[in-house]
């Protein structure tokens, strides 16, 4: 089946799995009443996401955010060139099937820790310490590695507050 693909000067191809990924990750922010500012331009950050409320006039305090629409097979190879130095990754898994679809949170350390299990998947079972009833795939181990960030209702208002703690402190 080919995929829809759309150009854009800035950004080059968007497939569909990109678009249904960004719309999926927003009604998920939104539903959590995070809010989102769509950054127009060539720059990495996809959108920002803030609470909105509670800072003086004229200041936003926001999270940049940067959406990775991926299946799981793929996901490998889609994290091999991403840096995330101040950004939120956003993992969206899934996008093409609404009843399948899958949403994670990274921070750039949390990120970094996930590449290196997947390094780690990439040698044998009996390198890595996994028996074969447990998966011999580095797919598998990097489903399992991503489970701690899934989102959920409720858990991205969260994820971004202490984000924006962070910051403040």
């Amino acid at each position: 089946m080919n995929s829809l693909r759309f150009e854009s000067r800035e950004r080059g191809e968007v497939d569909i799995r990109e678009l249904l990924g960004r719309a999926r990750l927003m009604e998920e922010l939104l539903e959590d009443g995070v809010y989102l500012a769509l950054p127009m331009g060539a720059c990495d950050t996809d959108m920002l996401a803030y609470l909105g409320g509670g800072t003086p006039v004229g200041t936003l305090e926001a999270v940049p955010v940067k959406i990775v629409s991926s299946s799981f097979a793929a996901l490998s190879n889609d994290l091999e060139g991403l840096s995330a130095p101040g950004l939120l990754i956003a993992l969206v898994s899934g996008a093409r099937n609404a009843e399948r679809v899958r949403t994670f949170a990274l921070t750039a350390a949390e990120l970094t820790v996930l590449k290196m299990i997947e390094i780690i998947g990439r040698a044998s079972p009996a390198q890595s310490g996994r028996t074969s009833d447990q998966g011999s795939s580095p797919e598998w181990l990097l489903q399992k590695a991503l489970e701690p960030f899934a989102m959920s209702r409720g858990k991205w208002r969260t994820k971004i507050a202490a984000i924006l703690e962070g910051q403040a402190a």
